[in-house]
């Protein structure tokens, strides 16, 4: 501006690409400011939604490493699922969504959107902590299923090639159905017998 009023000469096509940019900035951060206020209302609606899908999650995870321990032998890659706190605790989502839904004053709704994304920045943390808890503490029992498939499958091999009849085979059939069916399950022991009936079924 200073050089069209003092100096038009010495504006140069660079300062116009430099204004371009500068102004499709600024309608970029009017269109998502546009776009933060018309959700406002539609986003602290599912908040509750979110807050009740975090809390089954968590439960999830929880209960898939209780499982886990029942029913495998010494399991590897449990986590510790976080407290309930962290939902429901004096500092938990809870607690800093009743801040976000009634905050204190007249906030305006840029101070409530920003108060939100906050909100929701942690709650979706939280949802991929909670998540890959549940995918680690049931993967003993995933893996343990999975070794029951292959004795499953063993087992069709051994009718369909006329097996079935081989005692030697039988007593380890015999035996990898003892390991993956009684709690806890052993799942390195009842690998390698599924291992050697394999080797067993190539002879």
């Amino acid at each position: 501006q200073e050089k069209l009023v003092n100096d038009p000469l010495a504006v140069s096509l660079d300062d116009g690409e430099r204004l371009d940019a500068l102004v499709i900035e600024a309608a970029a951060q009017v269109a998502s400011m546009r776009t933060g206020y018309e959700r406002l209302d539609d986003d602290l609606a599912g908040t509750e939604q979110t807050l009740a899908s975090l809390r089954l999650l968590r439960a999830r995870a929880e209960a898939a490493g209780r499982e886990a321990e029942a029913k495998v032998l010494d399991p590897v890659g449990l986590v510790q699922v976080p407290s309930i706190a962290v939902l429901d605790g004096a500092d938990g989502l809870a607690h800093r969504l009743d801040q976000v839904l009634a905050p204190s004053g007249a906030a305006s709704w840029h101070q409530r959107r920003s108060m939100l994304d906050s909100w929701l920045a942690m709650a979706r943390k939280l949802e991929t902590q909670l998540g890959r808890a549940e995918a680690a503490n049931g993967q003993p029992l995933q893996q343990r299923d999975e070794l029951r498939g292959r004795l499953r499958a063993y087992q069709a091999k051994m009718s369909a090639t006329g097996k079935a009849e081989d005692l030697e085979v039988t007593a380890i059939v015999d035996q990898a159905r003892a390991d993956l069916y009684t709690a806890p399950t052993d799942l390195e022991q009842a690998s390698a017998v599924l291992k050697e009936l394999a080797l067993r079924l190539r002879t």
